[in-house]
């Protein structure tokens, strides 16, 4: 799950055009998660390497952490959509049926991954950066949305998460 909020932000940022700017934060303006489903997750935050307390800068270092509940998961496998949507229109789907390992990237004390119980999760990664293009991000609001199924041919739902993301040109 966190690979995949990691790819979802990564995703999010790969648009241009061409104007000098010195930077454009990324800023997680709110996520939520379906709690009765079998897999969600109660804590979500994203450090930004240069210890910001506003967004994250392109080109910039970024962890992901938080915390993951399992309820009912009888496979460490699981399929998921990722879609994200500019606007809150057309959607575009950066992931459809992909496999994913829900042990990956998590460590718990209730026991051995996917038991029931509270999982931890990090992961790092950089955010991209296309320089003078960036700007171009400015003022964008995109909404993310992961689906997660138990059955390949997604029809069992066992989680589901969305968040909303600004970007912003911070100086120009």
């Amino acid at each position: 799950m966190a690979y995949v909020l990691r790819v979802a932000i990564t995703t999010l940022l790969l648009i241009g055009g061409n104007y000098l700017v010195e930077g454009t934060d990324v800023t997680l303006n709110s996520w939520s998660c379906n709690h009765n489903l079998n897999i969600y997750a109660t804590d979500f935050k994203i450090n930004c390497a240069s210890g910001s307390s506003g967004g994250c800068t392109m080109g910039d270092g970024v962890s992901y952490e938080g915390k993951l509940v399992y309820s009912g998961v009888v496979s460490k496998y699981a399929y998921l959509n990722l879609s994200i949507k500019k606007f809150g229109v057309g959607t575009k789907f950066y992931y459809k049926g992909e496999k994913v390992n829900l042990c990956s990237r998590v460590t718990s004390n209730d026991g051995g991954c996917y038991a029931d119980g509270l999982y931890n999760f990090y992961s790092s990664t950089s955010l991209p950066s296309l320089g003078d293009k960036d700007w171009l991000l400015t003022g964008s609001n995109f909404n993310v949305q992961l689906d997660i199924y138990k059955d390949e041919d997604m029809s069992n739902l066992i989680g589901t998460c969305r968040a909303n993301v600004d970007a912003e040109v911070t100086k120009g």
